[in-house]
């Protein structure tokens, strides 16, 4: 598939989210899934670069992941596993039609609580672990991303603020990338724990 197909095949799967968390849609899709993943473990070197003084350069999606993506920090090869912190009920309804700004129940469904949120944070680190625990893979960091319409960073800040997430051996860093929105310097990035340095 050639760019210009990937990109127009992209915004048909953006489309096909109905505006529901649509910025990282890939469906899973080869050739597409890897030009997300890459935009956005590019747009996370940014961030980091502005949050934590550290310079993450040359990234590169990586055809053979795991990792999904590579990238060097300090002359070093670093690899990064990303994954997409999505509510699955909410998007297979808005893939249907239903939309959360149109019906109060499903706004209702899609707002984000401290506990809500990290049930999925503690799920989302633990599938990965599991994963990669099995076969005594490490990578030095997995990169959770977001573009749910109805969690905002600053609650997010406040909740991981007031919690400390144990380390999992499968990773030496965990990182939350939210999706960036108009006003800010950057995507809010968010330090799980553990550090690319």
């Amino acid at each position: 598939m050639d760019e210009l197909s990937a990109m127009k095949f992209w915004e048909a799967l953006m489309n096909s989210r109905n505006g529901y968390a649509s910025q990282f849609a890939t469906s899973n899709t080869p050739g597409i899934t890897e030009i997300v993943e890459e935009d956005i473990a590019r747009e996370f070197a940014k961030s980091l670069l502005h949050t934590e003084n550290i310079s993450l350069t040359d990234v590169i999606s990586n055809s053979d992941d795991p990792p999904d993506c590579f990238g060097i920090v300090d002359g070093k090869k670093i690899g990064i596993e990303l994954v997409e912190l999505v509510d699955g009920k909410a998007l297979a309804k808005a893939k249907k039609g239903f939309s959360p700004h149109k019906s109060s129940g499903q706004f209702h469904e899609t707002q984000w609580s401290r506990d809500r949120f990290l049930k999925k944070l503690y799920a989302l680190i633990d599938y990965k672990h599991d994963k990669y625990k099995a076969k005594n893979q490490v990578f030095d960091c997995l990169l959770i991303y977001t573009d749910e319409p109805w969690l905002n960073a600053h609650d997010v800040e406040i909740w991981l603020a007031e919690t400390t997430v144990k380390s999992r051996a499968s990773f030496k860093s965990v990182y939350l990338l939210m999706a960036y929105h108009p006003l800010q310097e950057h995507w809010p990035i968010f330090n799980i724990y553990g550090s690319l340095k």
